[in-house]
């Protein structure tokens, strides 16, 4: 056991998911609603942010999906994630339209990311979140199904997630990068 939780239903998954980044529930296999119903019936909870005044639509397109919304918290009042640090356990990126930099967001607290890329929807792409990005959404649903049931993969997949982040998203990397470019330039 880690992270302070013991069975798929305490495992949560959070993800910013506008209604304009998302699919709108197709019941598709690489559709967001169709694999966000996915995660929830297998027991793992869902914490989804989304606009202000939008929370109706995305639960009326998660119940199309026949989605247990006894799993899923819906949130139209959230602007940073660390809003729910040590309640959520991993980050899911949106789609079709990805979250840009917002995976950096779930980075910088430790949180495993996961970004949908089979058909190129990811927006910002950087090699060194190769490790988070999957061809398919069955495989984040088997990625976050392993992550719930196996604490000891979790926490290695959380070490990973924050050894990525201190290594190429930190403050500090980001100044040293900007720093060596203006130096370049000058």
């Amino acid at each position: 056991e880690a992270a302070g939780f013991s069975k798929p239903s305490a495992f949560t998954v959070f993800s910013f998911a506008p209604l304009s980044k998302i699919s709108g529930g197709s019941g598709k296999e690489n559709d967001y609603a169709f694999l966000v119903c996915n995660l929830v019936n297998e027991g793992i909870r869902a914490v989804i942010v989304t606009g202000n005044g939008e929370g109706a639509s995305l639960k009326n397109i998660l119940e199309k999906n026949r989605c247990n919304m006894n799993l899923v918290d819906i949130d139209e009042d959230c602007t940073d994630i660390s809003k729910y640090y040590g309640r959520v356990h991993a980050y899911l990126d949106t789609f079709p339209i990805g979250g840009g930099m917002s995976v950096v967001d779930g980075l910088s607290m430790g949180l495993p990311v996961m970004i949908l890329d089979g058909e190129n929807y990811q927006i910002f792409k950087d090699p060194v979140l190769s490790r988070f990005t999957f061809p398919s959404a069955g495989d984040i649903l088997k990625y976050s199904i392993k992550m719930a049931m196996d604490g000891r993969f979790y926490t290695a997949e959380r070490s990973i997630a924050h050894e990525i982040y201190r290594n190429y998203y930190s403050e500090r990397i980001m100044v040293e990068k900007l720093s060596g470019v203006f130096e370049k330039k000058w």
